[in-house]
């Protein structure tokens, strides 16, 4: 029997186990009592949620697309330009940037009215919402999930593509996708096997990671703006005239 790997399967069997290492190193250090209860005994309230979160989005950061690509740029000579970042891919893909953030909107000013949502929407537990504050989850929002689709559509599903071609490479990614949903119950982890779809097929076809990336960013900002302005024991901040 031959247990040896070519160069292609032997790149994708690195992308599928540094994104599995990557993604549990990440969640078990963000949820680690220690790091829970170092931030409990520095900060209180408003500054307690922000200082929290904020770590874990930079903890995605690091453990998601920092370390990984940095491994991946070393051993397998992993091009970033491979992930069309390019201003010929924005401008050629200019509908999707401007459609899908449309529909999310839509869909989540309805889907955001519903009170069981509000259990893990917003992330930071804070009642009175400002500008800055809602501006600072939104940072926060889009570095973790650049480094998240950097991590599951751009080193995971490329390198899988190069080996096993795009519907093996698709059904590994939604299958690891959402399993790592399983933490945050049965709804999110059946609902990411057609949102890891759809990701999928939009960086295949526009060969753009922006496209999904900016499709998440819409997902979890409006969420959790449509989320705080239904909720009732939220608000945003009305500004003082003068």
């Amino acid at each position: 029997m031959d247990f040896q790997l070519n160069y292609p399967d032997s790149k994708a069997v690195f992308g599928i186990a540094i994104s599995i290492i990557a993604y549990y190193t990440y969640y078990y250090l963000i949820t680690s009592e220690k790091i829970e209860k170092y931030f409990i005994k520095k900060y209180t309230g408003n500054s307690f949620q922000k200082k929290r979160i904020l770590f874990n989005k930079l903890a995605g950061l690091t453990f998601l697309a920092l370390i990984p690509g940095t491994l991946f740029i070393i051993m397998w000579e992993f091009e970033l330009n491979s992930l069309g970042f390019s201003f010929d891919k924005i401008i050629s893909n200019w509908y999707w940037l401007i459609g899908l953030p449309a529909i999310i909107f839509i869909i989540n000013y309805f889907s955001a009215k519903k009170p069981d949502i509000y259990l893990q929407y917003p992330q930071m537990r804070i009642k009175s919402w400002s500008i800055g504050t809602f501006l600072l989850s939104t940072l926060g929002w889009s570095l973790y999930l650049i480094s998240y689709e950097f991590l599951f559509r751009g080193v995971l599903l490329l390198s899988c593509i190069e080996a096993f071609g795009i519907w093996p490479a698709i059904a590994i990614n939604i299958a690891i996708y959402s399993a790592i949903h399983m933490t945050n119950g049965v709804k999110e982890t059946i609902g990411a096997i057609p949102f890891g779809l759809i990701a999928c097929l939009l960086m295949v076809h526009t060969g753009s990671l922006l496209i999904p990336i900016i499709m998440h960013i819409s997902l979890s900002v409006s969420t959790e703006f449509f989320t705080i302005r239904n909720n009732p024991d939220m608000e945003f901040k009305k500004s003082s005239k003068p």
